[in-house]
């Protein structure tokens, strides 16, 4: 099992980089509660990588809950 991690909102706040020059593409975002680390996986995103980069560093629950994601990508991010 692995271990919780509890990540301040400053903490996630920094993790908001994709395309700079100066540090590797480095996003996280968080969703009902947890945090992912979407770095490696938002120019996959069907949706396009756009709105991972918008929401990088901050709470995206809310677009995610609006944007109707299906339940198998629900289950990919368990």
């Amino acid at each position: 099992m692995s271990e919780i991690k509890k990540i301040t909102r400053e903490q996630l706040r920094v993790h908001n980089s994709f395309g700079d020059s100066k540090k590797p593409d480095d996003l996280w975002v968080l969703v009902e509660g947890k945090v992912y680390d979407l770095s490696t996986f938002y120019k996959q995103h069907p949706g396009g990588y756009d709105v991972i980069e918008e929401h990088a560093g901050k709470d995206a629950t809310k677009i995610f809950k609006e944007s109707g994601h299906p339940q198998s990508a629900k289950k990919e991010m368990e």
